[in-house]
């Protein structure tokens, strides 16, 4: 598996000039977000770095991207012919680029438009290879989150189903990890991002692919959100309520949102070898169904497993016995400062309450909704055979039910 080079720093955006020559660019294709570009301050910061490049810029996409929007970009990016393409934004803008990246190198066999698009769709259903020879791809994250940056997988919706790419081809060259463009995220983004970086350590902690390599990253990662994501959320509330002085900021919430970047990057290069596992897989559904943000949505339902793997329901998955399942809890427990499940469990909605997020979706709890069915009924398959235990649809419906009700704060 190839690795992402991290560029880790206030300023280290300034870089970015510096690298591309290295790699002799001329022409960067730039997939941005739309608003964010300009209020996290990237596009000012990267008008000096990107001044000896002739670009392209691409933002005509959904926050949960569509087959045929990428296709747009293809469209753009092909006649313009990038040296480099360059992603800048929260995990769609990175998945983006990634999936014009690889569409975008099809197409350069096969230039006939219909015959490209027959092709990438056939790529994003995993029913072809995906091209080795790819634009380089350089990553820079406006939240602390997704970690994409870090990984070789790009997630996008077709006709309503989720697709994820995976290729090692895809994994960036260079992520540039500079705090100043997240000093902006306003407290829910930086609660929602931050607890899908925090579940993606988790879940790859227990993860049946996890192994010492993983574990390492996914622990550095779970240690350093713990202390600071809290930190984040609420300092970057206060900040944001100085009386008609949205720039203030104080070093104290400089310092949360440093540690919270490099450790969402670390969560990415986690899941990067293990993928993650039955919380992700329950989150999209319920993504679709109440519009519930990523991470929020995931954050959910993570909390109720720490019970239910401890009380041995369900089969182990890949080979696993009970006692090695319970070795990686208790561990974990220690990472949450708890000892036992209960504790986990209590902790983990402590965590969510003091960040603002709710467990509640449209006008009722999680754990009473209607569509709980619908949820179960929907999920990743590929994620639940990754889980550490195997479990039947009334299993899953059960812990969506042992969810405790939590009033939205934010």
């Amino acid at each position: 598996m190839s690795h992402t080079t991290p560029l880790i720093g206030r300023g280290s955006l300034e870089r970015l000039r510096e690298t591309a020559h290295q790699m002799n660019v001329k022409t960067i294709f730039l997939v941005t977000g739309k608003r964010a570009h300009q209020t996290s301050g990237a596009e000012a910061a990267l008008k000096k770095p990107l001044s000896d490049f002739t670009c392209a810029t691409f933002n005509d996409y959904s926050a949960n991207p569509r087959f045929e929007e990428v296709l747009k970009g293809v469209e753009q990016c092909r006649p313009f012919k990038p040296d480099l393409i360059l992603a800048v934004g929260g995990g769609s803008a990175i998945d983006v680029a990634k999936a014009v990246a690889a569409f975008y190198a099809l197409s350069k066999y096969h230039p006939h438009d219909e015959q490209g698009d027959r092709l990438a769709l056939a790529l994003l259903r995993g029913e072809i290879e995906c091209p080795t020879q790819l634009p380089p791809i350089v990553a820079i994250p406006t939240t602390a989150g997704t970690g994409s940056e870090a990984t070789h997988f790009a997630v996008l919706y077709h006709q309503g189903k989720k697709f994820s790419l995976a290729s090692p081809a895809l994994q960036p060259h260079t992520a540039i990890l500079d705090a100043n463009v997240t000093d902006t995220l306003p407290p829910y983004i930086t609660a929602s991002t931050g607890f899908d970086a925090l579940c993606q350590a988790i879940e790859s902690y227990w993860s049946v692919a996890s192994s010492a390599e993983s574990r390492t990253f996914a622990a550095q990662a779970i240690s350093t959100l713990m202390e600071w994501l809290p930190k984040a959320v609420n300092l970057g509330h206060q900040a944001g309520h100085q009386a008609g002085h949205q720039e203030y900021k104080t070093e104290r919430d400089k310092k949360s949102r440093d540690h919270m970047l490099i450790a969402a990057h670390y969560a990415g290069k986690a899941i990067n070898l293990t993928k993650t596992t039955a919380p992700h897989a329950l989150s999209y559904q319920i993504t679709s169904l109440f519009g519930v943000a990523h991470g929020h949505a995931v954050a959910m339902t993570l909390g109720a497993f720490f019970t239910f793997h401890h009380a041995e329901i369900g089969t182990p998955n890949g080979g696993r016995h009970w006692r090695e399942i319970r070795a990686l809890q208790e561990k974990l427990y220690k990472m949450l400062g708890v000892s036992d499940p209960e504790g986990a469990k209590h902790r983990w909605y402590r965590l969510m309450k003091a960040c603002g997020l709710s467990t509640r979706v449209g006008q009722h709890p999680l754990n009473r909704s209607p569509k709980i069915d619908e949820i179960v009924a929907g999920v990743n398959l590929e994620r639940l055979g990754n889980h550490p235990v195997r479990y039947s649809p009334e299993q899953l419906a059960q812990i969506i039910k042992s969810v405790p009700d939590i009033e939205p704060t934010l």
